[in-house]
């Protein structure tokens, strides 16, 4: 099977003082990967496989790429390859949630028009957005602005999903929902969670334990990260 991700002996150049040893992982192609984990370790982890930052020792291979060879041009045509949620959100204050999930498509897919319409459609259909489309993020709920954060990371279809601590906001059965309808959309996903987080270990294919004692992979045991 196709590897998604490879991150060998990574550290980065201003790590987190949590960031105590270097970090090695692979996340296979459809593959599911929830990792409990420390904010500022999810925060630079993402950091470091979308390229917005870069390594002082070690590698990360993202769909193939080494980000730090890449072009600027090479590097935003691997971003849109990737969808994420992250905190903040990155949700576009003064869009509609319409806009907001258009807004990916229109830049980096090359999709006409239409074929735009038809996607934001259907992804505000399978969402439960489609009441609140034509409202702006700023006046949502919380609940319902990660929903709409959720549906624009992945309305393109993402070769790679990152989710950093999604939908805690969302109650349990319509968290249940929504990371199945990811699933249509995404099939590799690799997920962090800062709390025990039942319904995600229940969606994961692996689990893993990240904190100052390094990265510990848990298989499906939710025992060994349940704490």
């Amino acid at each position: 099977m196709a590897v998604s991700l490879v991150i060998e002996n990574l550290v980065p150049l201003n790590p987190p003082e949590q960031w105590r040893y270097p970090l090695s992982l692979s996340v296979r192609e459809h593959t599911f990967l929830v990792i409990r984990t420390l904010p500022a370790l999810s925060a630079e982890l993402f950091r470091q496989i979308l390229a917005t930052e870069r390594p002082a020792h070690g590698s990360v291979t993202v769909l193939g790429e080494l980000p730090p060879t890449l072009s600027r041009r090479a590097i935003r045509q691997l971003r849109s390859r990737i969808g994420s949620v992250l905190m903040p959100d990155g949700l576009v204050a003064n869009m509609t949630v319409r806009k907001n999930l258009a807004l990916p498509l229109i830049f980096a897919s090359g999709l006409s028009e239409d074929e735009v319409d038809e996607r934001v459609d259907l992804a505000l259909e399978v969402f439960g957005l489609k009441a609140i489309s034509t409202l702006r993020p700023a006046t949502l709920p919380p609940d319902a602005r990660q929903i709409a954060a959720l549906a624009r990371a992945v309305v393109g279809s993402p070769k790679l999903l990152l989710l950093d601590d999604p939908l805690a906001s969302v109650g349990t059965v319509e968290t249940e929902r929504l990371l199945a309808v990811c699933r249509q959309f995404a099939s590799t996903v690799v997920a962090t969670t800062h709390r025990r987080n039942a319904v995600l270990y229940d969606r994961a294919d692996e689990i893993a334990l990240w904190d100052e004692e390094g990265f510990r992979p848990a298989g499906q045991s939710i025992e060994q990260v349940a704490s």
